[in-house]
């Protein structure tokens, strides 16, 4: 960690406001050690996927780390861990020639990588400041489908954030997944929206839903904010975003660009967030049958 990232953590220990650290993953290379490497590594995956703030999780990893050898400029750096955890997981020699993959190596191998960086990055808060919670990289897209990573997630992190969309809401399924892989570790939403086609926006950028009207957003919010407050492990969210930059793009704030609300999404939000106790701990005391 350099001067700065010290300065800063140093910085947040002292104030007053801050409960915790998301670990974004910009960093670069190191020393050439297998875990200088693999941070090295996560860079060069995170750019091949095109995320600028979250890890990158996809499925194939292990084998474009294989495919791409020792000498690739981009993966290259990851060549020789990937080969060393697949020989130590099977008990054998790994031959390169003869991978051989299996669907749950190919998930465990990014619980492996996962596990590393939250470790690495944790450990360097705790040295600068051990007082603020630990808040990971905000799982994204397969993440937090991925039982290894959600695991490796709850070993390293006091809160797991995640960055949920491709769906309206996280199923009771998905969310009790969450629970039982990552070890009862609360979780935080740290981006969901709904953009509106009802009003001049393209709508052409982002990974929200788009849904008819701005009452439609309101609704959107307000089975997403039941639905997380019914599973009992997650402790807060996050809209994305509070403000419209202008009245071109994206439909994805609270407020237009003059910051107006609008009205119609701004009377689901306020009807399900006035009452966001009482509805927690109704769902907390109710009887299985109810």
């Amino acid at each position: 960690m350099n001067n700065v990232g010290q300065n800063a953590l140093i910085s947040q220990g002292r104030g007053r406001y801050g409960c915790g650290f998301w670990q974004r993953c910009r960093m670069g290379g190191g020393n050439p050690d297998a875990t200088s490497r693999l941070r090295c590594h996560v860079t060069q995956l995170r750019r091949q996927e095109s995320r600028r703030n979250e890890l990158p999780s996809s499925p194939d990893t292990l084998d474009r780390v294989l495919r791409a050898g020792p000498l690739d400029k981009l993966l290259g750096s990851a060549y020789q861990p990937a080969v060393e955890w697949l020989g130590a997981r099977r008990g054998v020699a790994f031959d390169p020639q003869h991978p051989n993959l299996t669907n749950l190596e190919r998930a465990a191998f990014l619980g492996f990588v996962f596990d590393r960086y939250f470790a690495v990055t944790s450990a360097a808060i705790r040295r600068h400041d051990p007082h603020h919670l630990r808040m990971g990289s905000r799982l994204h897209k397969y993440a937090v489908l991925n039982p290894a990573i959600l695991a490796a997630a709850g070993r390293n992190l006091a809160v797991i954030s995640v960055n949920f969309y491709g769906t309206p809401a996280p199923s009771p399924e998905l969310l009790a997944q969450w629970r039982e892989a990552s070890g009862d570790r609360p979780f935080v939403i740290t981006e969901f929206y709904a953009m509106g086609d009802d009003l001049a926006f393209d709508n052409t950028h982002g990974d929200g839903w788009i849904v008819r009207t701005q009452a439609d957003r309101g609704r959107f919010y307000e089975n997403f904010i039941l639905s997380i407050l019914e599973s009992g492990n997650v402790v807060s969210w996050q809209w994305f975003k509070h403000r419209d930059a202008s009245t071109k793009g994206s439909n994805k704030g609270f407020l237009d660009c003059e910051h107006i609300p609008y009205a119609a999404f701004g009377e689901h939000y306020r009807m399900v967030s006035r009452q966001i106790y009482p509805i927690a701990a109704w769902f907390d005391n109710r009887t299985p049958k109810e």
